[in-house]
């Protein structure tokens, strides 16, 4: 399993996890991912996402630290770096004495291609 979860890159839940190998031809149970899940993240190789009521995951060993955008139409995950947001944590935690060990930061929205389709949509809608 742990082979199998680092052969990708993508951000996943335990049963797109569990439905990805069964669809490779894996027989796993769902305890065993998610004790393998919770296992991988103590030892610092998985990242957990909580987004609303669905916990994610994303490689964390060995990954710069990353932002994400999330399409609250098609679930698309978009990773993004911006060193003025890394500066502004680390001046909030320097002027709090706060010692920080990671940071999560999930802006939600609308992607570019669900944006598109909601246009046209309408387009079509005055027709």
């Amino acid at each position: 399993m742990v082979r199998y979860i680092f052969s990708q890159h993508n951000h996943f839940d335990a049963d797109q996890l569990i439905d990805a190998m069964k669809t490779a031809g894996f027989h796993v149970s769902r305890a065993t991912v998610y004790r393998t899940l919770a296992k991988l993240v103590d030892a610092g190789l998985l990242r957990r996402l909580e987004l609303g009521p669905r916990m994610y995951y994303e490689h964390d060993y060995g990954y710069p630290q990353h932002d994400h955008l999330q399409c609250a139409q098609c679930g698309k995950m978009i990773e993004f770096q911006d060193p003025a947001i890394e500066a502004a944590i680390q001046q909030v935690c320097r002027q709090n004495h706060f010692q920080a060990t990671g940071h999560t930061f999930v802006v939600r929205g609308t992607c570019a291609d669900c944006n598109r389709a909601r246009v046209t949509k309408r387009m079509l809608d005055l027709v």
